[in-house]
């Protein structure tokens, strides 16, 4: 904008490049002659900074990304925020390094030039999901994981990933679903929050009671079996209709194992006699040894060979007379369906697994078991752990039993 004179000013040699609005002034000047009047000249630029952009791209990722901002316009200045606002010329960050986004973020962009129009506001939204996952040990069957409605099954030791990943910052509670057979798992370091992979939620699995593991438990609608480590199941109940009974809140102790086995302490099951081709010693019994009343008051035994077998039981501290034969509606609790539901009298299972019983029970025969509850004067409820149906057999009948008693 100063005048130029035959001494000041630049020499002009070349066309002048206008990369801004500017005003041009100049004059003619040679020896001899009068300088001529200053010519000049006003250009305005409308030009705009071209809009940012950002390396990688927008998108979903498991992993923390380091985020390049640029714009192709030369000594453009950049301005970012990563809180969502909208960032101006004279507001945000300077744009100096590549961003760190470690959380799911919104970046947005700004580009700035002294003469030029700011450009129009880049945004780009960057969501960070990590896995989770561990390493199981001891594993010899299925174990099942869930973090909240997202499910793991796993069927062998080794590490192992949830397939679905969680967003940043989200809270994660891992437990065990379900329980492989005749083992029981635990999850360590099963919640927190995810603000980076995580890689240690472990899972050690063993025979319950034993490698100083606990007893196992299972829960079902009507309540919670715990393995005692003695041979023996505490079944803690909840009041309610089930399988379309009536039940109260009780509590009961059942036999761990079929009467005839033995508890076998080393392995927390029932192979202290025999072996699998004897059903590891379980005895059958008749209801009573005549199709009548003879052993049972019209509603419950009260006598005969299957009554003592039971009621003449001495084990885990609890002697003669305090174990008895279960009832039908106490032997129904013991009934594992896929879906954990209890089949209504004179129903089955829709979907099961041999043998249909809670997994807490080893070497169940896969068999009917007589209940305690007479039916009519002829026949008596049993339970089969079969398919889980419920029905009832002719007294003189031989099947299998359960031992139970009230308390614990």
């Amino acid at each position: 904008g100063s005048e130029p004179t035959c001494s000041t000013g630049t020499v002009y040699s070349a066309a002048v490049s206008v990369t801004a609005t500017t005003t041009l002034k100049a004059i003619g000047c040679k020896t001899g002659a009068t300088a001529s009047s200053i010519g000049s000249a006003l250009y305005t630029l409308n030009l705009t900074v071209v809009t940012p952009t950002f390396s990688p791209a927008a998108g979903t990722y498991t992993s923390a990304q380091s985020v390049t901002i640029s714009s192709t316009t030369s000594g453009s200045e950049i301005r970012y925020t990563t809180d969502g606002s909208e960032p101006t010329c004279s507001t945000g960050t300077v744009y100096s390094a590549a961003v760190s986004v470690t959380a799911t973020t919104t970046l947005k962009a700004v580009g700035c030039k002294t003469g030029m129009t700011a450009s129009s506001v880049a945004s780009a939204l960057y969501t960070i999901q990590y896995t989770l996952g561990g390493t199981v040990s001891g594993l010899t069957g299925t174990v099942v994981l869930t973090n909240g409605s997202v499910d793991k099954s796993i069927s062998a030791s080794g590490s192992y990933t949830f397939d679905a990943a969680v967003n940043s910052g989200s809270s994660y509670t891992v437990t065990v679903k379900t329980q492989p057979s005749s083992q029981t798992c635990t999850v360590s370091n099963g919640t927190g929050t995810a603000n980076a992979t995580v890689s240690n939620i472990d899972v050690s699995c063993g025979v319950p009671c034993l490698e100083g593991r606990p007893g196992g438990t299972e829960t079902y609608a009507w309540g919670t079996f715990t393995d005692q480590c003695n041979g023996t199941l505490k079944f803690v109940g909840v009041a309610g209709n089930f399988g379309g009974q009536d039940y109260t809140a009780q509590t009961l102790t059942f036999m761990k194992c079929t009467q005839g086995q033995t508890w076998n302490s080393g392995t927390n099951d029932c192979t202290g006699t025999g072996d699998s081709g004897t059903k590891y010693g379980a005895v059958q019994k008749q209801f009573c040894s005549s199709n009548d009343s003879t052993c049972d008051n019209g509603t419950v035994l009260t006598s005969g060979a299957l009554f003592d077998s039971c009621n003449t039981l001495s084990f885990a501290g609890k002697g003669a007379g305090s174990w008895r034969v279960t009832t039908k509606n106490e032997l129904k609790t013991l009934i594992h369906c896929t879906n954990k539901t209890m089949p209504n009298d004179l129903s089955s299972c829709g979907n099961y697994t041999f043998p249909s019983i809670n997994h807490l029970f080893p070497n169940t025969v896969v068999n009917y078991y007589w209940s305690s509850s007479s039916s009519s004067i002829f026949t008596a409820f049993a339970v089969s752990f079969i398919n889980g149906n419920v029905s009832y057999y002719s007294k003189t009948n031989t099947v299998y039993v359960r031992c139970v008693l009230s308390g614990q």
